[in-house]
């Protein structure tokens, strides 16, 4: 009877056994997948039932001793195991949904994980392009720093010449102003001429007049000297021809013939001379007459050119007219030589009438 009681005892004690085996082994299968701290608890669990478990077996032995109280306890004792069997399932269904939530909390971190490595990459990739920027904004502040300094000293360098050009303009506006009272002052000279060129256009009129008169006379006297050239080339022949009749009769002839001869050829030798002297007076007039006319033509210059030779001396235009008048052109003093008030109230013969008058009125003779 004590066996069959011994082997009812250990009956429940089996089937604890095998529940917990059971438990162990679906844990180990990996059908529950808890976190360590999760594990931690429920092996404290295991080990705590395992004590309960073995409380039976170790008080089997004292059973032996009092029959009567070990069939008591281990009824209570079957009782208690049950009841901590069926607390523990009902704790496990607890941590099995404990665990379900604790996997889908950590489906949700290690999705929020993802996100923020995602998030992290995106932040360290933002970063190393701010950084590429902030080297390339510092190149750039470094070139406008120098484009600056260059600019700097280019503004120096400009304020500097333009104070130099504004110097320059300022000596430039005095010499204008110079230079606008000398224009006042030519201008007045001008008026002055121009006043004057009345009396020069009458006195060169009389010029030409007189350059009319010695051109007739001229001619007139271009005639008188080609009949003295004829009438000494006839005398030059009556002597050659008296020569040598001489030549033929000189033993013949008596001294009254000679000395006739010697006063003809002493009369021919005068009227040469005579003719010599005319012919050369005439080559000075012609050629008095002609640089006279050059001087009038050169006298037709423009208004400027005679301005300058007024501004230049009028007095000594004047005095080389004169000495031009009596000296270069060889002609005489009553029809060239004007008189000395006339002399002293002209102003230089480099201002006249323009040349188409002095062309127009030559045309006309």
């Amino acid at each position: 009877m004590s066996d069959s009681r011994e082997m009812d005892e250990c009956e429940p004690s089996h089937s604890d056994s095998w529940e917990l085996d059971q438990f162990k082994n679906e844990k180990a299968s990996g059908k529950f997948h808890m976190a360590p701290s999760t594990e931690i608890n429920l092996m404290d669990d295991f080990l705590e039932m395992e004590r309960l478990a073995s409380l039976p077996d170790s008080g089997s032995g004292s059973r032996f001793v009092g029959e009567g109280a070990a069939s008591d306890q281990s009824n209570v004792g079957q009782d208690t195991m049950k009841a901590e069997v069926e607390a523990m399932v009902q704790k496990n269904v607890e941590l099995e949904k404990k665990l379900e939530n604790m996997e889908a909390d950590k489906l949700e971190m290690e999705m929020i994980f993802s996100e923020c490595q995602m998030q992290l990459e995106t932040s360290e990739n933002q970063i190393r392009a701010a950084e590429l920027n902030v080297a390339e904004l510092q190149t750039q502040l470094s070139l406008a720093n120098k484009s600056n300094q260059e600019l700097y000293e280019e503004l120096k360098e400009t304020k500097t010449n333009r104070e130099m050009v504004e110097s320059k303009l300022k000596l430039t506006q005095t010499d204008v102003e110079e230079l606008i009272l000398q224009i006042h002052s030519f201008e007045e000279e001008i008026q002055k001429e121009r006043a004057l060129s009345s009396e020069n256009l009458i006195k060169r009129r009389m010029l030409e007049d007189d350059l009319e008169k010695e051109r007739t006379l001229s001619a007139e006297n271009s005639i008188k000297s080609r009949k003295l050239e004829d009438e000494l080339s006839r005398m030059k022949h009556e002597a050659q021809v008296q020569q040598e009749t001489n030549t033929l009769l000189k033993e013949g002839v008596d001294q009254d013939l000679k000395l006739k001869q010697e006063k003809g050829f002493a009369l021919a030798s005068s009227k040469f001379a005579e003719c010599q002297k005319t012919i050369a007076f005439l080559g000075k007039q012609l050629k008095s007459l002609a640089t006279l006319e050059d001087f009038l033509l050169d006298s037709d210059k423009p208004m400027e050119l005679t301005c300058e030779a007024t501004l230049q001396g009028p007095q000594n235009g004047g005095e080389q007219l004169k000495s031009h008048n009596n000296s270069d052109l060889g002609l005489p003093k009553r029809v060239f030589e004007p008189p000395i008030s006339q002399l002293k109230s002209r102003n230089g013969f480099g201002k006249l009438v323009p040349r188409s008058k002095s062309v127009s009125r030559g045309g006309t003779h």
